[in-house]
């Protein structure tokens, strides 16, 4: 009777006090980091001369404390970087303490929907570093300049994930860093390049790349500067948030959708394939995987498309186009 395998990579076992150490400094640097991250919203509000700025400023300082803290009580512990163990415990109390002081600006704000409501605030917060589109907000239209910034960044943290972005910019996670990637990112592809840190890198390159790319064609397309910026960053992100109640429908009239489908879509595809493509793998994107899922857009749009037009509710462009970008914005 063959044996039951070992299930130690799962960390059922408790790991001692010591063995904290390493997971409570990353903690406390991605506390840190996301203390840094406020500070966009917080002069954004300062820029409309709105109050709002004093509930990121508090948040920030916070956060930026409570990171200081951790970080100091476990200093000097990630010299030999992180185990297995420690990488599983990392990735789900990361994303639990991030997501605890982002929830800070909502329920500090003076928007009706979500101040001092630590659920509704909680859930956009949530809602936003998973990606998942849902809000409680409403009223976006006068909603805070920077609450509106906050919730596009939220989502584009999350759409590379924090842990991944934060491996980029942390050598000190060594050899534990292909660890902690593995838990985080659902691509088990090989490596385009040697090192953890430089996969990292380049994929934050990509990222960041896209987002400009996406940000000055929604300005070229009409778009003021603020909602070009917070709609790039929520469309690579794939999560969907906007500076209106209206969406996209508010910039209807010039064809916008065709643009935000095309980022939308960008942003759903493996960015490790982009990091191949640009380190001359000229058939990255020819993955057998890619082709499928662009293969069922494809079919789904084109029935849908097909019968928007067909039942004479749209002329062809209006109706491929209103297809193509409910279809990408729901399957992304």
């Amino acid at each position: 009777m063959s044996q039951i395998p070992s299930l130690d990579i799962l960390a059922l076992r408790p790991i001692s006090a010591p063995g904290m150490k390493p997971v409570l400094h990353f903690i406390g640097l991605a506390l840190m980091a996301t203390s840094g991250m406020m500070l966009f919203p917080l002069l954004t509000d300062v820029w409309h001369d709105h109050s709002d700025w004093r509930a990121f400023a508090l948040a920030a300082v916070l956060s930026a404390i409570t990171g200081l803290v951790c970080a100091g009580l476990s200093r000097g512990s990630l010299h030999a970087g992180l185990t297995l163990r420690q990488a599983f415990i990392v990735t789900p109390l990361s994303w639990v303490a991030v997501s605890a002081f982002s929830a800070l600006p909502f329920y500090l704000s003076d928007h009706g929907s979500v101040a001092g409501s630590i659920t509704n605030s909680v859930f956009e917060t949530v809602s936003g570093i998973t990606t998942t589109g849902s809000t409680v907000m409403s009223d976006l239209d006068h909603a805070p300049p920077g609450i509106l910034l906050w919730r596009g960044l939220l989502q584009w943290m999350g759409g590379i994930g924090i842990i991944a972005a934060a491996i980029a910019i942390l050598p000190a996670l060594g050899i534990g860093g292909m660890q902690l990637f593995r838990t985080e990112s659902s691509d088990r592809s090989d490596k385009a390049m040697p090192r953890v840190r430089q996969i990292a890198a380049a994929i934050g390159l990509v990222y960041v790349g896209l987002t400009v790319i996406g940000g000055l064609i929604y300005w070229l397309m009409g778009m003021k500067p603020f909602d070009a910026t917070v709609n790039a960053l929520t469309s690579i992100s794939t999560g969907g948030n906007s500076t209106t109640d209206a969406s996209f429908g508010a910039w209807e009239r010039n064809g916008i959708q065709w643009f935000g489908s095309l980022f939308m879509l960008a942003g759903s595809v493996p960015f490790i394939l982009y990091v191949r493509f640009l380190s001359g793998d000229r058939r990255a994107f020819f993955d057998r995987q890619v082709k499928s899922y662009l293969t069922g857009l494809a079919g789904v749009i084109g029935v849908l498309g097909t019968g928007l037009v067909v039942t004479g509710q749209y002329d062809i462009e209006p109706a491929f186009r209103h297809a193509t970008f409910n279809v990408v914005s729901v399957v992304t």
